[in-house]
């Protein structure tokens, strides 16, 4: 009898169990059905499964502020404020409902009502920060300025708070296009909270759109100082130093930089950043100014310990270092708009072709690497400096061996990054010496290396590629691109570079007869030699493939090559001469481009580059190259 009773309410049990997920299943259908409705315009509809949804199930907060939402879109005040009505008895504590009520009063013209009915609230709650910050919100939204500031007033004297709700009325008066009473607030938000530096550093530098905004701007940082003398305004400097930064008025963030002192570690970090930055944007000599002063500084900094010390003392000597190799860098006003597979990995050239360096600046450089290395412990910069000393072996002196031997120094397992770009840049310069199966076995070992992650491995295949590319290999480079396209993502930054290479070698190889395959090949043996910085020979080769395979598909690139070779040996004239002939081409966009930024920048005939750069924009409205032609356009025009 016991078994047959325990079984029926089993059963019952599971019957009802059944009845409440069918409930429950048509609930949902019902939620979705409305929704439906609402994106229909059925309104009406869809209120109406919303009120039964509501009915069965009162406390259900989803279906509630879909049904808020909707009365809120169509404007219907009188059933909104039966709803939050019936909210409030549900949940009586809910202070968002309550303030929601006195909005409904002022949607429905009776501001007088809804004032007074915030006003109560308030004296109700007064002691509950939230209702200040949901009143907020509900005055900033209405525009209803006098309340807000009156409301902030009573927050801050109630609380003992002078920074009370500044984030929210420094947002507020902003929107206002007010920004010197918007600065002030930030930075009283940001004296509270200092950690938010760079969310108010943002914030600030928006405003800065203009010449008479950054007035206002500097003024409410200088009337802040002025009436704040007491008390720690090094984080209020910072965000000032960061503003005048990235405005480019680099002399006076060096001033207020200036007002800093250094006593410690964090304190020498933040001028270190400074310096960086400076660096960055290119203004070398301010730059090494900073980091000058930080070394004379950590001369005599016995509080800092020796590790905190030594840590720094290497830092800013990387950071020199940094910037004498920067001096050396070409003008980046220099750089082409358009290029050879411009941003292509696969078409990138190693060695820099013509650049005329000081054998003065290149000593200092080496110096300044030399001096972490012998001055300093082993530390975490000894890697990047010994890789920087390779980095200029290889680039600027062609002393390969030398660079061989400096990338082994740097490849430390326990740096991750350098110990992968080391041994990728061994393999490079064997390849540039001409040692082309060292420079791949180089990179199969690799391959085999269980110290290096799935992710690293696929950045050894890409550089991997490239070799075997330069080499001639082309089935075996295809194949490989075949391989690998089918692990990386295409969000990946090679993902787009080895697709266009896969199209060039079939378009240029697989895909073409006996004549243009041995043209192509031919061809590849320039741009090998090119990447072994052998100029001459490679040009050699280009022109052998203009003379010998004139009706071939790579003609085009070839030219281009040429031309681009030419440009960097400053024969602008013969440069301009082969552009010409790729009026009728493929490349015809980019020979344009090109012929322009020659007459421009090598050639300084602004009118006629002008000109030259109108003619483009009008052929090629649509082009990649259009933003940045008209860029340069107002760069000569001054504007």
């Amino acid at each position: 009898m016991y078994k047959i009773l325990h079984i029926n309410f089993i059963f019952l049990i599971l019957f009802f169990s059944f009845l409440i997920g069918k409930e429950l299943n048509t609930n949902e259908q019902l939620f979705k059905q409305a929704i439906t409705y609402e994106r229909m315009g059925k309104f009406q509809l869809a209120e109406e499964i919303y009120l039964e949804l509501l009915n069965s199930d009162p406390k259900n907060s989803r279906i509630y502020f879909q049904l808020k939402s909707l009365y809120k879109r169509n404007k219907n005040y009188l059933e909104l404020e039966k709803l939050l009505g019936n909210r409030i008895k549900i949940f009586p504590n809910d202070l968002q409902t309550k303030i929601e009520i006195g909005e409904i009063y002022l949607k429905n013209n009776k501001k007088d009502k809804a004032i007074k009915y915030w006003n109560d609230l308030l004296m109700e709650f007064e002691s509950n920060k939230t209702i200040y910050y949901l009143l907020f919100q509900i005055f900033s939204t209405n525009k209803l300025d006098k309340k807000l500031i009156s409301l902030v007033e009573k927050g801050r004297l109630k609380f003992n708070d002078s920074s009370f709700l500044s984030y929210e009325l420094g947002n507020y008066k902003s929107e206002k296009l007010d920004f010197y009473t918007s600065i002030h607030e930030y930075l009283k938000f940001l004296k509270k909270k200092p950690k938010q530096l760079n969310i108010i550093s943002s914030k600030i530098l928006i405003m800065s759109d203009d010449t008479t905004n950054f007035k206002i701007i500097k003024k409410s940082f200088n009337d802040y100082f002025q009436n704040n003398t007491s008390g720690e305004n090094k984080v209020i400097i910072h965000v000032f130093i960061d503003f005048l930064l990235k405005t480019k008025n680099y002399t006076e963030a060096l001033n207020q930089l200036n007002l800093l002192p250094l006593k410690n570690e964090n304190d020498y970090q933040f001028q270190m950043n400074f310096a960086d930055n400076l660096r960055n944007e290119k203004e070398i000599e301010t730059s090494m100014m900073v980091y000058s002063k930080i070394l004379e500084s950590l001369k005599n900094k016995n509080e800092l310990n020796e590790k905190s010390l030594s840590k720094l003392t290497a830092k800013t000597l990387y950071g020199i270092a940094l910037s004498y190799e920067e001096k050396m860098q070409p003008n980046n006003e220099m750089k082409s708009i358009s290029g050879f597979f411009a941003n292509n990995f696969f078409f990138q050239l190693s060695i820099l072709i013509n650049q005329k360096f000081s054998t003065e600046l290149i000593n200092e450089t080496f110096n300044m690497y030399d001096s972490i290395l012998t001055r300093m412990n082993e530390n975490d910069f000894s890697s990047q400096a010994h890789f920087r000393i390779a980095e200029l072996k290889y680039l600027i002196t062609h002393d390969f061996e030398g660079a061989i031997k400096s990338y082994k120094s740097a490849s430390n397992k326990n740096i991750r990054d350098i110990y992968l770009k080391s041994n990728l840049r061994i393999s490079d310069v064997n390849f540039s010496a001409g040692k082309i199966d060292e420079s791949i076995f180089q990179l199969e070992n690799m391959l085999e290396n269980s110290y290096f992650n799935n992710q690293e491995k696929e950045l050894i295949k890409i550089n991997l590629i490239k070799k075997y590319f330069l080499n001639g290999k082309l089935e075996t480079s295809n194949n490989l691109i075949s391989e690998i396209l089918l692990l990386i993502k295409y969000e990946n930054i090679f993902f787009n570079d080895l697709i266009e290479l896969k199209r060039y070698i079939e378009k240029h190889y697989i895909e073409n007869d006996f004549q243009n395959k041995d043209a192509f090949l031919n061809y590849l043996i320039g741009e090998k030699l090119l990447a072994q910085n052998k100029i001459i020979e490679a040009m050699s080769y280009f022109n052998d493939v203009l003379k010998n395979y004139g009706k071939t598909s790579i003609i085009p690139e070839t030219t281009f090559r040429l031309a681009q070779i030419n440009q960097q040996l400053e024969n602008y004239e013969k440069s301009l001469s082969l552009l010409k002939t790729l009026e009728n081409s493929i490349l015809k966009s980019e020979a344009m481009v090109f012929s322009s930024e020659i007459t421009d920048r090598n050639l300084n005939r602004k009118i006629e580059a002008e000109k030259l750069y109108f003619q483009f924009l009008q052929d090629f409205p649509k082009s990649i190259y259009s933003e940045p032609v008209r860029y340069r356009l107002r760069e000569i025009k001054g504007e």
